[in-house]
């Protein structure tokens, strides 16, 4: 079902209900909107699959608080996309919205977009407590593009994606959180760690990790010998040859991956350079198809 605008709720009966695509965009909703969406999701308690797009609706953290005593109702959930993009949830949002999906215990499927919604390194230590409880999920995606995590706020992240030990397909967007190369270390600790995983998308656009973000993020995959499916996105990180080869060396190791994406635009990298890599990759024993973007 269908529900594009809040009097919809009202016209409706959801005691049946078991699949929801509530698409309030762009609708200025304010802590008033978020207040009654609060109120209507208390009566859909059956709810097994629901996506909540709620992108730049000007909810501050008072009205995430009022929007999360609703979502702790939604404790039948199995797959659930909650879209906050471009609003100011803060800190105080983030955790009432986290109390709330811990009560979710069946979820299988959870995809989170807090992009540019001022949750700081606090609210990533925060969300980070909501991966420790999900033990059921094995298909997650994050996007806490623009949040100031710096590399303490990627600590708390990466420590609480440790104890996901069911996830087979990942995706981490971290674009534009000032992690630098000291934050890529921190990385290990999910990507060692959760023993299943197959699939990775990390996004690590603009960061300043540079060559040495590069070099550490290498030693830790070349320890990595269970993914078969990686996609890395790397652009705006001040990276060169040196760094691009290093990459490359600690990737030809990884003896399992069979499909590699590698996005190296607005970097100091030219194609007439990648020689070294390119030999590199073709060296990986399981290798099918790879791709580098400049």
């Amino acid at each position: 079902m269908l529900i594009s605008s809040l009097p919809q709720f009202r016209k409706q009966s959801f005691k049946d209900i078991t699949q929801m695509l509530i698409d309030l965009r762009f609708n200025l909703l304010g802590n008033e909107g978020a207040k009654q969406l609060g109120e209507e999701l208390k009566n859909c308690r059956n709810l097994t699959e629901v996506s909540i797009l709620l992108q730049n609706n000007q909810i501050s953290e008072e009205g995430a608080i009022q929007l999360a005593s609703g979502l702790k109702y939604l404790n039948q959930v199995e797959n659930l996309q909650l879209f906050l993009r471009w609003n100011q949830i803060g800190e105080k949002g983030t955790k009432q919205i986290v109390e709330s999906l811990k009560l979710c215990k069946n979820l299988k499927y959870l995809k989170i977009d807090f992009g540019c919604s001022r949750i700081g390194k606090v609210g990533a230590k925060e969300l980070a407590q909501i991966f420790k409880q999900t033990h059921n999920v094995t298909d997650l995606c994050i996007d806490l593009w623009g949040n100031q995590l710096g590399p303490e706020g990627l600590k708390f992240i990466t420590e609480g994606l440790g104890h996901c030990q069911n996830i087979t397909n990942l995706s981490v967007f971290l674009k534009e959180n000032s992690i630098g190369a000291t934050g890529v270390q921190n990385l290990d600790k999910v990507l060692l760690e959760c023993k299943n995983l197959s699939k990775v998308h990390l996004d690590l656009y603009q960061n300043d990790i540079q060559n040495d973000g590069a070099i550490q993020l290498g030693k830790i995959l070349e320890r990595c010998q269970k993914f078969n499916n990686l996609d890395i996105s790397l652009q705006k990180n001040s990276i060169n040859i040196d760094g691009t080869q290093a990459l490359s060396k600690s990737l030809k190791k990884c003896s399992r991956i069979n499909i590699i994406s590698l996005d190296l635009s607005e970097n100091d990298v030219f194609e007439d350079q990648l020689t070294t890599t390119y030999n590199n990759l073709k060296k990986m024993s399981r290798l099918v198809s790879f791709q580098i973007k400049l």
